[in-house]
């Protein structure tokens, strides 16, 4: 299983999102883990810079403030999601292998 897990301190800056859109076409990850994404609304093109392809379903919390944030991504060709929980500061999956 392939995964990545990232402190990105920000995916808006400059340079984050055509450096994990190269990570993710490179290793094509089973799941994508990024925290402190300081993201308080996350679109669909925002999704759509790092994951053109539409490989991933993402699931979000949004950022409080200046920080925190958390982002995954899980490759829907290679994991399937029994089902998840969405709390305050985590999200929680249970994922089973294709």
């Amino acid at each position: 299983m392939k995964v990545l897990i990232w402190n990105c301190r920000g995916i808006r800056k400059t340079g984050v999102s055509s450096y994990l859109k190269n990570l993710i076409l490179e290793h094509q990850f089973h799941f994508i883990g990024l925290q402190e994404t300081i993201v308080s609304d996350l679109t669909e093109r925002m999704l759509e810079n790092f994951d053109p392809h539409k490989n991933y379903l993402w699931k979000w919390i949004r950022a409080r403030g200046r920080s925190g944030g958390i982002l995954d991504g899980i490759n829907i060709d290679k994991l399937d999601i029994g089902s998840f929980f969405v709390g305050k500061y985590m999200l929680q999956m249970n994922l089973w292998d294709k």
